[in-house]
């Protein structure tokens, strides 16, 4: 039982923690931690490893029930920079349950993350003003996004990574957010696969946006939806891609506003592209 844990730096030396039990967070009656439980602050090429067996309880079921609260982030780090968190399982955050804010090179690997699909706001990793950031061969189940790229993201890498039930993959931003790579990952029951989205008042450009070898089944008529705003989306390619009805004999189709790009080998056809 943890009510908070802190650990600041500034700290170059190269630390190594393992996780072996379980630590758990006080239920929402007992908390007295503010908005973070675990953070992790200036420090530099820490490496912490759940060995597998190593747990993060969150308590969230007793948050849930209260939309309006300040949910607190489970696990934070701030300006720590060599990062590697590696074979560690987080459950049940009230709200996300990873957060990376102005991180530089950090690799989250065999990371289980499992939130019920009813948990609000349960992001499994949440990145901003961050570059270099690699997520690899975790499971992600969750309330809201698997992964979300904020402003300030750049050279995020998400390889093998398992999505469901949540939102999806999600960029969206009013601050700039580029070379982002999405490779080999499964989205199971989710809302989205891959999603982009920009605040509607702010006419953020969306261009040079490439989705190759999507396969799999639509819930929704519509498996291609690319609602720009009056900025437009440039250089969209579609490639090889094969996305039917979730319903045996129905076809799904596209939709676009304002996007401007070509597609080849691509189910549906997405020929409104300009």
């Amino acid at each position: 039982m943890v009510t908070k844990l802190n650990f600041s730096g500034p700290c170059t030396a190269k630390i190594l923690i393992q996780l072996e039990g379980q630590i758990v967070a006080p239920p929402k009656a007992g908390w007295k931690a503010g908005l973070i439980w675990i953070s992790i602050e200036y420090v530099n090429g820490l490496t912490i490893d759940g060995n597998n067996k190593g747990i993060l309880h969150g308590q969230g079921p007793s948050w849930w029930q209260c939309p309006t609260c300040n949910r607190p982030v489970m696990l934070f780090f701030h300006s720590c920079n060599g990062l590697n968190v590696r074979n560690l399982r987080i459950r049940n955050s009230p709200r996300s349950h990873i957060s990376i804010i102005m991180c530089d090179g950090a690799t989250f690997s065999g990371i289980a993350i499992n939130s019920p699909a009813t948990s609000p706001n349960t992001d499994g990793f949440e990145i901003a003003r961050s570059r270099n950031i690699l997520i690899e061969d975790s499971y992600i189940k969750s309330g809201d996004d698997c992964i979300a790229l904020n402003g300030g993201s750049f050279f995020v890498n998400a390889t093998r990574v398992t999505c469901g039930p949540g939102h999806g993959i999600r960029s969206g931003a009013s601050d700039q957010v580029s070379n982002i790579h999405v490779r080999n990952c499964t989205f199971i029951g989710t809302t989205n696969g891959a999603r982009i989205k920009t605040f509607s008042e702010t006419d953020v450009s969306v261009s040079d946006v490439t989705y190759r070898r999507f396969t799999g089944t639509s819930a929704s008529d519509v498996a291609i939806a690319l609602k720009c705003s009056h900025a437009g989306c440039f250089g969209l390619l579609f490639d090889q891609n094969n996305i039917v009805s979730a319903q045996p004999g129905k076809k799904t189709s596209s939709s676009c506003i304002n996007a401007h790009g070509s597609a080849r080998n691509t189910i549906p056809s997405v020929s409104c592209l300009k």
